[in-house]
């Protein structure tokens, strides 16, 4: 997760008959697919977390994105997250505050909403739905060529 976003993540291990599949193509091939898969996957969450966060002004809603994971030779994929990076500081970590609660000056704690963790789970049998789907789409259209 970055400093200055919220991000909610949907692991998905052990699908081992996809696993299979994917062992057999290259892994830049199969990076690929995974990549593109994951996002198509996201769209339910990323509709959910909209519908899920507060509203102010709006901001939050309207920063609500599907964007690439950080490179990394362990994980590759794509997350859905809360953020702006527009260098002001109320956007920079609003959605944090939203997500996780904060404390005020007297030291009570705001808990905070959990809007992406709901949008999560509320969304990831159909997020794992659609990645089976999107995935299995792609490696057989590549068997056949079409990629």
């Amino acid at each position: 997760m970055m400093a200055r976003s919220t991000s909610t993540q949907i692991v998905i291990t052990g699908i081992s008959e996809l696993d299979a599949k994917l062992k057999g193509l290259s892994a830049k091939l199969g990076k690929k697919y995974v990549r593109k898969a994951t996002r198509k996957a996201l769209v339910p969450v990323r509709e959910q977390t909209k519908k899920n966060a507060p509203v102010d002004t709006g901001a939050l809603r309207n920063a609500v994105k599907i964007k690439a994971m950080k490179r990394s030779r362990k994980a590759f994929g794509a997350i859905v997250q809360a953020g702006n990076q527009t260098g002001n500081i109320r956007n920079e970590f609003y959605g944090g505050f939203q997500e996780w609660g904060w404390r005020l000056k007297n030291g009570t704690k705001k808990p905070g909403t959990r809007f992406m963790k709901k949008a999560s789970k509320e969304k990831r049998a159909a997020a794992v739905a659609i990645y089976r789907r999107s995935i299995n789409e792609q490696i057989i259209s590549g068997m056949r060529g079409g990629a």
